[in-house]
């Protein structure tokens, strides 16, 4: 999904292993609410086993991380699933 401001293409959402992720193409209004700023991996790890997605800008600066650890299995939604799904 993308979405626009001003007939200006601003964010790109898109899902990854059921995570959604938002590509904000410019500064955003608040910075602290958006996460890190151009992460360098997306690291997806089970069992030992990692999975990278490795993401190149041209500024060699950006080198911090997302890591995601699958930690066991359920069907059942997280306790706190209604309260964050508000957010």
């Amino acid at each position: 999904m993308a979405m626009t401001h001003n007939n200006e293409l601003k964010v790109c959402e898109f899902l990854v292993h059921n995570f959604k992720f938002y590509l904000l193409l410019g500064v955003p209004d608040h910075p602290d609410r958006f996460g890190i700023y151009r992460p360098q991996n997306l690291i997806f790890e089970q069992k030992g086993v990692e999975k990278q997605i490795k993401i190149y800008w041209q500024d060699k600066k950006y080198n911090k991380f997302i890591k995601f650890t699958r930690v066991g299995t359920t069907k059942n939604p997280p306790k706190e699933w209604e309260e964050w799904m508000k957010k």
